[in-house]
């Protein structure tokens, strides 16, 4: 008996679990949609929660805040399909895994490339509310530095495997995880959001 309770918990956790990651991503599918459509600024969490078939408290719960929404659905899009650290995605372990310095450059244009156009709808959303939105302007500069500090951080990287001092390449991490010593890697004179915002959706 006691062992039929407990594998019924069990499943019953399991499928609590299930129901709360589909509930989650149906609302960043219907966030986005509005994002993208609306801007970050008119879009309200009741329209998102509408829209996602969700009470408003269901948002709330999930994400606590608008700003906290936009910020879990960017970083959804820059892993993919997967709410997962970057490393243990598979793009970034085959880019370890690859010997041959060239094939691992090709490996990183490749994941760089597809990043882009999974975020470049939103990084407009994000550029244009920093205009408005004090939470998102903060955000906005994160997204900036991290950028310039990745930059920064391939060019010393290129340099090295030029010269023969070191290894092939590390992979290209994603805009807007942390990094420690991001603010100490930027320039001080920062990007436009223009010319930023061309680059990284070109």
């Amino acid at each position: 008996m006691g062992d039929v309770v407990k594998a019924t918990r069990r499943y019953d956790s399991s499928h609590r679990r299930e129901q709360a990651e589909s509930t989650r991503a149906q609302i960043l599918r219907s966030a986005q949609r509005r994002f993208e459509s609306d801007g970050y600024v008119s879009t309200t969490v009741a329209a998102i929660a509408r829209d996602a078939g969700v009470a408003v408290k269901t948002v709330y719960l999930a994400f606590e805040t608008k700003s906290g929404l936009l910020r879990a659905l960017w970083g959804v899009l820059l892993r993919g399909e997967r709410d997962v650290p970057v490393a243990s995605l598979e793009t970034y372990q085959r880019v370890l895994r690859e010997p041959d310095p060239a094939a691992q450059l090709r490996l990183n244009a490749a994941n760089a490339r597809a990043t882009k156009e999974r975020i470049g709808s939103i990084l407009r959303v994000i550029e244009s509310a920093a205009a408005q939105d004090e939470e998102m302007a903060a955000f906005w500069q994160h997204i900036e530095t991290d950028f310039r500090a990745e930059v920064y951080q391939r060019a010393d990287g290129a340099a090295t495997w030029k010269s023969g001092a070191g290894s092939p390449l590390p992979p290209t991490r994603s805009l807007g995880t942390p990094r420690p010593s991001h603010s100490t890697s930027a320039p001080s004179t920062p990007m436009t959001r223009s010319r930023f915002a061309e680059r990284r959706t070109r």
